[in-house]
């Protein structure tokens, strides 16, 4: 069981809350649970943001869909701190530092969830001392982005080996971005063009995430 804490819009169409746990859970950065709320029928799957190890707090962040019962719930604040099942951990698209091996992530909008994880715990675990990461995050403007300073902050401990490229589909890459976020790169293009471009010489031996819109990884997988 949990209870919903801390509800936060964090651009026009996305939010972020956290899931208090009625007992600690253990999960892999990259695992998802359901969520099931009395107020709406049917469970819905989302990615863990953070990762801890015995935790009793889950962060998870949600796109607004129309027609979307649980983030229309949500967007228009539910009342007090709502009671929910949690079911999981769930998922086998998960990292393992232990694997030893570079990483390259393509996430679209809210898809970056699972992402954030898994960069939460590599620079935990001091993975980028010995090994690249590139994480190309696609949105529609600059407008949409979230997340940008947590991301900052996973490029400047990493040594030097971890490229954070932010893509933007619907406007063209401007530069005062990098003044607020100057280790960050921008760049203008569908993400999976982006990555693709960046990534021409290839990736050998690198684990890939990708997670977002089905078009999105669909682009990106072919």
């Amino acid at each position: 069981r949990g209870v919903i804490r801390n509800i936060r819009q964090i651009t026009r169409d996305v939010a972020r809350f956290d899931v208090d746990l009625s007992a600690p859970m253990s999960f892999e950065a990259g695992q998802f649970v359901v969520i099931d709320c009395a107020d709406v029928s049917g469970g819905r799957a989302y990615s863990m943001v953070n990762f801890d190890s015995e935790t009793q707090r889950i962060e998870l962040v949600v796109k607004r869909k129309p027609g979307g019962r649980f983030t229309d719930w949500l967007f228009n604040g539910p009342q007090g701190e709502p009671e929910v099942a949690v079911f999981g951990p769930l998922g086998r698209a998960v990292f393992r530092p232990g694997e030893g091996r570079d990483i390259v992530s393509i996430a679209g909008g809210s898809g970056i969830a699972g992402i954030m994880s898994i960069l939460e715990c590599a620079v935990q675990a001091d993975y980028f001392r010995d090994h690249m990461g590139s994480v190309f995050f696609g949105v529609r403007t600059l407008q949409d982005t979230f997340y940008l300073e947590t991301l900052a902050r996973y490029v400047v401990a990493s040594h030097g080996n971890l490229d954070v490229t932010i893509a933007l589909s619907d406007e063209a890459a401007m530069t005062p971005f990098h003044a607020d976020y100057p280790s960050l790169r921008l760049e203008s293009g569908f993400v999976h063009e982006v990555a693709g471009k960046a990534m021409a010489e290839g990736a050998a031996d690198a684990i890939a995430f990708v997670a977002g819109p089905p078009v999105m990884v669909d682009g990106a997988i072919r």
